[in-house]
């Protein structure tokens, strides 16, 4: 299985080592920054290429595109049209632009595909979902997730000011770049079928992108979710609490804890042991599934056809705050 990373950031790094981890050692690498390329290269021992189209001509089976959010679509159209199965980091793009193309492409040549989902495989977010579809807490009611992390501590060393988080041409801001709460309340909940919400640019970060939003999904079951999100909290937040006519369901990412409590016996239960401590597990199990359809042709969780639908809703969102 020969593979093509593009892009050799943070997470083309994490895919990187989690690739050659799970025994995949064809890979070749590309990134715009040849230096960070090279630098990358030798330390994985990888050849790199100095351009996508050359990429293409070394006749990929998969490419990973962990480029910038808005070349997202076009780079997947060239990759597609030459065959190649695609994993695209989320979100999809920052618009929809290209997304009929892609789907065309996509079609025709069967390409399997999938969105980046990673919250989907936390061994305790799991425990959430199953509680819910073993009717754990009775009907879900409402459900409430939450993240918050200060954008300056995100990566030490490194101008957050000049990262595509601060910049609207490149998708930045706090809902696109946390598209994961909407992925995994609607895998969760559901379809949505009205949204409302508050965003904004407190000016204390001095970036152009909003840093701050509150969305409120009515789903099609009549449940309602909400979703804050911000880059301000100085200590990292990441949970979710579902409340339903029998218990609750409780996850908190950064404490590895899944929680359920049962009003009948006004107990609650914990299922930390049940929970990895190390977090990248959740990306190894990613790869792992995506890896598994491709070698049996089977189509993936979160194609882009599902992913096109949760980046509509999160664009919306940030349109129709109010």
């Amino acid at each position: 299985m020969k593979i093509l990373i593009l892009g050799c950031g943070s997470i083309g790094k994490r895919h990187i080592t989690n690739l050659k981890y799970l025994g995949y050692n064809d890979i070749c690498i590309y990134d715009i920054d040849r230096e960070l390329a090279a630098s990358v290269g030798r330390n994985f021992d990888l050849s790199t290429v100095r351009s996508i189209s050359e990429g293409i001509d070394n006749k990929p089976d998969i490419a990973f595109i962990c480029v910038p959010n808005h070349l997202h679509l076009s780079t997947a159209i060239s990759l597609a049209r030459n065959g190649i199965h695609l994993f695209i980091e989320k979100p999809l793009d920052i618009n929809l632009d290209n997304f009929n193309e892609l789907s065309e492409i996509i079609v025709k040549n069967t390409i399997i595909n999938m969105v980046g989902c990673n919250f989907r495989f936390d061994e305790g977010l799991k425990l959430i979902k199953n509680f819910l579809v073993e009717g754990q807490i009775g009907v879900p009611l409402t459900l409430r997730a939450v993240f918050g992390y200060y954008l300056p501590d995100w990566r030490q060393g490194a101008d957050y000011r000049k990262n595509y988080a601060a910049k609207k041409e490149t998708g930045g801001g706090v809902i696109l770049d946390r598209i994961h709460e909407f992925d995994y309340v609607i895998w969760l909940l559901g379809d949505v079928s009205s949204i409302s919400g508050f965003s904004r640019s407190t000016g204390s970060l001095d970036i152009e992108t909003e840093d701050v939003a509150d969305i409120i999904f009515k789903h099609t079951n009549g449940v309602i979710s909400n979703i804050h999100v911000d880059y301000l909290r100085r200590e990292y937040l990441c949970c979710c609490e579902v409340t339903g006519t029998e218990g609750i369901a409780f996850w908190n990412f950064k404490d590895r804890q899944a929680s359920l409590y049962k009003s009948d016996s006004k107990t609650w239960h914990h299922y930390s042991d049940h929970i990895s401590k190390d977090i990248n597990t959740m990306y190894v199990e990613e790869i792992k599934y995506f890896m598994d359809c491709v070698e049996n042709k089977r189509q993936t969780c979160n194609t882009v056809f599902d992913s096109a639908k949760t980046l509509q809703i999160a664009i919306t969102a940030r349109e129709r705050t109010i």
